[in-house]
């Protein structure tokens, strides 16, 4: 997150809220809302270690870093 971050900002992008760390069921999460240079809002969303309302889930949610689990 941080990378990609830093990437908008070096090339002017507009930054709006965050990055804001998520707390509760959601903690672990990270976003940061930015804007594209025609003005639609976008939205940065990383979990890098998942969410804790997934550690003790029955079920893992897809994600990007094992696609075939």
């Amino acid at each position: 997150m941080d990378e990609a971050v830093g990437y908008l900002r070096a090339k002017g992008v507009q930054l709006l809220a965050g990055p804001v760390a998520s707390r509760n069921a959601s903690a672990g999460q990270h976003w940061q809302y930015f804007l594209s240079p025609w003005g639609m809002q976008f939205e940065l969303v990383s979990f890098p270690a998942g969410k804790a309302c997934e550690k003790e889930a029955a079920v893992r949610l897809w994600h990007p870093g094992y696609p075939a689990e």
